[in-house]
């Protein structure tokens, strides 16, 4: 792994000046900020908690390797400059930087953002939390494969309450 970054930092070679420092910026607050906004929207429409929607989402909220991947073979195809790989080198650099604070920082993060994020919340997922109830059951089965389905049934035939 330290070596796949030792390449990708060889390859940063050129001019580096302030338009492709300010280019950097630009898209790295773009990845580090829309990037989880659109995977919380995502996540919303999965029925996810809005903290699970949270942690998931500043989780990936950099440019992955994948894309460092391609932006080499791109250059070296020749379908991109170089000024192109050095600005994917660097939005990485950034984006991994900052990822990385954010989920070491993050249940702090979730603590103090969590209010704010109630519309990445299903609204199906809000109303069953409040009409949560605690029930009991007679029997809890673990494992539904052959045994398990022999014994659900008998569990039904003798009418008692079963969480599977």
């Amino acid at each position: 792994m330290v070596l796949f970054f030792v390449y990708f930092g060889s390859q940063l070679a050129g001019n580096i000046n302030l338009t492709l420092l300010l280019h950097t910026l630009i898209i790295a607050v773009f990845v580090i900020l829309l990037k989880p906004i659109l995977i919380m929207l995502i996540l919303k429409f999965f029925h996810f908690t809005k903290k699970t929607n949270f942690l998931t989402s500043i989780c990936l909220a950099q440019i992955s390797e994948f894309s460092l991947i391609l932006a080499l073979l791109g250059f070296n195809l020749g379908h991109i400059g170089r000024e192109v790989i050095n600005l994917s080198i660097l939005v990485s650099l950034v984006t991994i930087a900052f990822s990385s604070y954010f989920i070491n920082y993050s249940d702090r993060l979730t603590r103090k953002l969590l209010g704010f994020l109630n519309f990445f919340e299903s609204k199906k997922l809000r109303s069953e939390n409040k009409e949560v109830k605690e029930k009991e059951y007679d029997i809890i089965l673990f494992g539904y494969h052959r045994i398990g389905f022999k014994l659900l049934q008998t569990i039904k035939k003798l009418g008692k309450s079963f969480l599977l």
